[in-house]
């Protein structure tokens, strides 16, 4: 039973408007290229420009002495092993615990990770590809 501020003709009306939406999103083209992540595609030689000897030099110096000091040997674990029945009526709060722990351990190895590929990236010393 429909409230009284939402009326049939009202929520006919959102009806609509939801799937001319949906229908627009779905007629929506796939771009050719991927969507640019962190370096635009083709922008590659001036970012490192900008990185190395422009005004993005110093914060890059920062970030690359800092990765080197503090993650450069941080050792990626092993897979992680699986925390139990998923379904979430038997999940018991260790188990929940344990996959908490292990997504702690996946953002940073994904941060180490994404931080290593934009070092290589702009220096192209395999130390840093070996982290990716």
């Amino acid at each position: 039973m429909l409230s009284r501020t939402l009326t049939l003709p009202r929520f006919a009306v959102l009806l609509g408007a939801a799937l001319a939406c949906s229908a627009m999103a779905a007629s929506t083209p796939i771009p050719a290229q991927a969507p640019r992540t962190l370096v635009p595609a083709g922008q590659e030689d001036a970012f490192r420009t900008y990185v190395t000897v422009g005004e993005g030099a110093e914060a890059f110096a920062r970030i690359k002495a800092d990765f080197d000091r503090d993650w450069i040997d941080y050792p990626f674990p092993d897979e992680p092993l699986t925390y139990g029945d998923p379904s979430p009526a038997r999940r018991d709060q260790a188990a929940a615990d344990q996959w908490r722990g292990a997504q702690d351990v996946c953002g940073r190895v994904a941060g180490v990770a994404e931080a290593a590929a934009l070092l290589w990236r702009v220096t192209g010393e395999e130390k840093y590809l070996a982290k990716v």
